[in-house]
């Protein structure tokens, strides 16, 4: 999956610490999470890129619905 977040710098070192923390969880194999890259014509406003690979998500078990 592949994320693209923008903000303020205070809001990126948020999304970067909670997607940091993402790391820690079972159904994760592996982030990538970018430096901040400055908009266009904006003085306050960064990019962050994230890029996250989940462990075997299609061996989720679903609910059969009845018809």
């Amino acid at each position: 999956m592949n994320i693209r977040i923008t903000g303020t710098e205070e809001e990126l070192e948020v999304a970067k610490d909670y997607y940091q923390s993402l790391s820690k969880e079972d159904y994760v194999k592996a982030i990538t999470i970018s430096d901040f890259y400055p908009n266009r014509n904006s003085s306050n406003q960064y990019r962050l890129y994230i890029d996250i690979e989940y462990k075997n998500l299609t061996n989720k078990t679903t609910k059969e619905i009845p018809l």
